[in-house]
């Protein structure tokens, strides 16, 4: 039985648009339930998710950042909660995660192998 966390690909709109007129119901949803993520910039993942999630406790939140300064060794603990059976989203400043991570920073260990990614769309219809 995998008692794995899973990993949600979070998608955060680029420019001034209004979440609600580019977003799904399950980027919300999802963004209001999870409290750890993985980000590039601190600062404005917590600007996204205070807009989408306004009542969100930001004290709360955990992050850890991955971007082009991020040590290659030094993102391995991002998969402890992962690892420990807690779901985690991971937001891209491109707009689309992952397009703009480097493309060698974000291998989970060999016991994370089965991990489930989650890909949330942006079809505000859904």
């Amino acid at each position: 039985m995998n008692n794995l966390g899973k990993i949600f690909f979070i998608p955060v709109p680029l420019g001034d648009n209004d979440p609600q007129d580019t977003l799904s119901k399950t980027v919300f949803d999802t963004v209001s339930i999870l409290d750890e993520y993985i980000v590039e910039n601190e600062k404005t993942a917590r600007k996204f998710i205070k807009r989408i999630c306004p009542d969100k406790d930001q004290d709360s939140l955990i992050f850890h950042l991955l971007n082009i300064r991020t040590e290659a060794l030094g993102f391995t603990n991002f998969f402890d909660s992962v690892n420990k059976g807690k779901d985690i989203g991971l937001m891209s400043e491109a707009g689309t995660p992952g397009i703009d991570i480097p493309s060698d920073s974000l291998h989970p260990p060999p016991s994370l192998s089965q991990v489930r990614a989650i890909y949330l769309d942006t079809d505000h219809t859904s």
